[in-house]
């Protein structure tokens, strides 16, 4: 009879032991399922964020594309600027810049702000005419209004996304 009792006795710890490495695979499995939740809400936010930034700079290239540049840059509006100082940091890092907020609005994420810089007229090398080197004038069909163009995200709490083209009307 001894042993029996013996048994019964092993039959307990070896149940128990199989009951903790299950409870420990369940929390661990939990626990994963939690961070992956995490990721994709992180992600989802990012690509809302992106896409957001990327309507601001359509929002922005289509203001440009329909405008003088010199009434753009040079009458005051929020956010448009004259060609780059480059004695000065870029506009983008400059503390006192002073950004663009008229655009797209997502109830969730706010809007993005953006600045649209006036780059000079610059040669179009999409006509092969245009684009031969060395030529002594360039001639006036040549030249198109360029402008660089940088939006970006401003919720401190969420994505951070910052966006930039070269848009040539």
């Amino acid at each position: 009879m001894k042993s029996v009792k013996a048994q019964q006795g092993i039959a307990l710890i070896v149940g128990l032991l199989l009951l903790l490495a299950i409870t420990l695979l369940a929390v661990s499995s939990m626990r994963d399922s939690s961070l992956q939740e995490r990721m994709t809400s992180n992600l989802t936010e990012r690509e809302l964020a992106y896409q957001l930034v990327e309507a601001t700079l359509m929002f922005a290239q289509q203001q440009v594309n329909v405008a003088n540049p010199f009434l753009l840059c040079g009458g005051g509006r929020t956010g448009f600027y004259c060609q780059p100082d480059p004695t000065l940091a870029d506009r983008w890092v400059a503390v006192n810049t002073v950004w663009g907020n008229d655009g797209p609005d997502d109830g969730q994420l706010g809007t993005a702000e953006y600045i649209a810089e006036y780059m000079g007229q610059w040669v179009n090398t999409a006509i092969d005419s245009c684009s031969n080197a060395g030529q002594a004038e360039i001639p006036e069909e040549c030249l198109r209004d360029t402008w660089r163009i940088t939006a970006r995200t401003t919720d401190a709490g969420g994505a951070n996304v910052m966006l930039q083209s070269i848009f040539r009307i």
